[in-house]
């Protein structure tokens, strides 16, 4: 049952009751069409045993969000938790008896760490309670040992801490002012731990820490520009980072210790053409999985840390993501999606050289065959900046050969970067015959550190003005009518489609907004006090910039609003909190646009429960195929 406040108003009419939902279209056929592309499974986050032979990954299958294991080479799956939370984050223990979870207690941030067997047994919770956030971390001391970032001592700063199974308790290794550090890694004689902290979006730094003095070696730079992120200890005197400083595009490097002080650093695998997104190295130290992005494609590579060789892993699909690697650096498994292929886990055999699909996600009533799947374009910006989009082209529109009803649907981030993995919601979208385009304006992340910082501060207008652009784009290309256009996007995806129809109100003929912020001045006053601090970077200091910060809020210009606006938003989120959206709904409703406002009270910064993803989807279809028309 799906716990919901929907309050809706119209010009010239009265708001419902609180709790009385207006109820959505009945059109069966619709629904059933929706529920089912909706109800399509997924297989991520996998983390290999150690030994390879078998892998642990997330799932939808049953509903809500939780974690299965399967063998390597497929099979049938087990699942091991029926937790009433959905689970985000799981890796396997060095030794294989444990697995370690990460489970978000109503969609929030105060995340519960648990230990549960490969069997589903002994599961239980360490780490976490209602009011702290606890960032899991990974196994370390050949799995006697984990770390987590929490911010039990400190609510502005996320501290580091490792816990012992030995002794089934934590002890805290840092104390941040602010920010966030975490221990990544421990020497094998269990003295000296490697740990990153950052207190800044976008640079972080590494530095040793002595467990027993509490000396604190630093071995990156960490001055703008650049940041290092994912760092490892391989032995000898090795730490293996992947950084962008001094450099466009992310590359891994190596720092080579002396006496446990830096004295050269190198690079050891480096792309011209593709940003690394993430390194894993073996257990053993005798390999290291790359994970690389090539403008939205991604590529694997099995690197040999001995002869830095690299060798290409063919991928079934186009987006790839969280890999893990087997101890003895044979086998890789990720995580392999695309437009038309839900996300399943693959597994990679050096030794064989083969690739098996271990997972199958069901998709009953849905035909991966009859969904869209995009293409690349792009354009310049007002400024003469390159910009990309994935442009999707309903079915319907390619046999009518004329502007139609078009979507821009906005990402979130706002250093993230659309991809053309599996969109559910795209989907029932375009089977509506809804183009939908899909831009990476300045700020995207994939495309080298300069485009990434465009946006900082007030050139936030800029990516506000590359929306225009992109609808600029679609109509001069003869895609969509210019009467027909809608924007939407998910947290800041949620900003822009608060700003677009603000800043451009002709432009837009509908608006949905998924929990996104709306006033940066109580955004900030109602942010949890870590992440406050670490956001002043991209979006600017409140307690020096408020102005700047004002004239970037499209409260503040709402009364321009012309398009009919469907906000959408979890009551538990801690990442844009609900005040944004019931202060969108007041001022709207202030000026008369009609508009809905949707409350979710068992969500929270993202929709996890079923229910509430076709419910929410289901509103969104019906939104712009009411203002749009189909």
């Amino acid at each position: 049952m799906i716990r919901a406040l929907t309050l809706s108003a119209l010009a010239l009419m009265a708001p419902f009751a609180a709790g009385s939902a207006p109820p959505i279209p009945d059109d069966n056929a619709l629904r059933a069409q929706i529920a089912a592309m909706m109800s399509v499974d997924n297989a991520i986050e996998p983390t290999l045993s150690p030994d390879g032979k078998q892998v642990a990954f997330l799932s939808s299958m049953s509903g809500e969000m939780a974690l299965w294991v399967v063998a390597s080479e497929s099979g049938w799956p087990r699942k091991i938790t029926a937790f009433e939370d959905s689970i985000n984050a799981v890796i396997w223990s060095p030794r294989g008896d444990w697995l370690l979870v990460s489970v978000a207690p109503g969609g929030g941030m105060n995340n519960h760490i648990h230990l549960v067997r490969p069997d589903g047994s002994e599961s239980r919770k360490i780490v976490g309670d209602d009011e702290t956030i606890n960032f899991m971390g990974l196994w370390i001391d050949g799995g006697n040992a984990f770390t987590f970032a929490s911010n039990q001592r400190n609510r502005v700063a996320l501290d580091a801490y490792i816990y012992s199974l030995d002794t089934q308790s934590a002890t805290r290794h840092t104390e941040e002012e602010y920010g966030i550090s975490a221990v990544v890694d421990i020497t094998d004689d269990g003295r000296t731990a490697l740990v990153m902290t950052s207190r800044e979006q976008y640079n972080a730094y590494f530095w040793l820490l002595d467990l027993e003095s509490g000396e604190r070696t630093q071995i990156t730079r960490h001055e703008q520009p650049g940041s290092y992120r994912g760092a490892g200890l391989l032995g000898n005197g090795r730490v293996v980072v992947p950084t962008n400083q001094s450099r466009e595009l992310t590359a891994l490097a190596g720092i080579r210790l002396k006496d446990g002080k830096p004295v050269e650093a190198s690079l050891i695998a480096a792309r011209e053409d593709a940003d690394l997104e993430q390194v894993e190295v073996s257990e053993d130290g005798s390999r290291a999985a790359l994970l690389w992005n090539r403008r939205g494609v991604s590529e694997i590579e099995l690197l040999n840390l001995g002869s830095l060789e690299r060798a290409p892993i063919k991928l079934p699909a186009e987006v790839a993501a969280h890999l893990s690697i087997s101890a003895d650096g044979n086998r890789v498994a990720f995580a392999s999606s695309g437009a038309a292929a839900p996300a399943d886990v693959w597994v990679y055999d050096d030794a064989q050289g083969t690739l098996h699909q271990s997972t199958f996600s069901p998709h009953p009533q849905v035909v991966l065959e009859t969904l869209v799947e995009p293409v690349s374009v792009s354009y310049a910006a007002h400024d003469g900046l390159d910009l990309s989009a994935w442009l999707y082209l309903p079915h319907a529109s390619r046999q009518r050969k004329a502007p139609g009803p078009f979507a821009l649907m906005m990402h979130g981030g706002p250093s993230v970067q659309e991809r053309t993995g599996f969109r559910a919601d795209y989907q029932a979208l375009l089977a509506q015959g809804i183009g939908i385009l899909a831009p990476n304006i300045r700020g995207s992340a994939g495309f080298g550190r300069k485009f990434r910082d465009a946006d900082n501060g007030a050139a936030r207008i800029d990516a506000i003005r590359d929306i225009a652009t992109s609808v600029a784009y679609l109509v001069e290309e003869g895609h969509a009518d210019p009467r027909r256009i809608g924007i939407a996007g998910q947290s800041y995806g949620g900003y822009l489609t608060n700003a677009a129809v603000s800043f451009f109100p002709e432009l837009f003929g509908a608006g949905v907004c998924y929990f996104g912020l709306v006033d940066f001045e109580t955004y900030f006053s109602h942010q949890v006090p870590w992440k406050a601090r670490l956001l002043v970077t991209e979006y600017g200091d409140p307690a020096t910039e408020l102005d700047m910060l004002k004239s970037l809020s499209p409260i503040h210009r709402f009364d321009q609003v012309t398009a009919p606006m469907l906000i959408m938003h979890g009551q538990n989120d801690n990442g844009v909190p609900v005040i944004e959206a019931r202060k969108s709904a007041e001022a709207l409703a202030a000026n008369g646009v009609e508009h809905e406002l949707v409350i979710y009270e068992d969500e929270g910064h993202g929709f996890t429960h079923r229910a509430t993803q076709v419910d929410s989807t289901l509103r969104m279809v019906n939104w712009f195929k009411r203002h749009l028309g189909p």
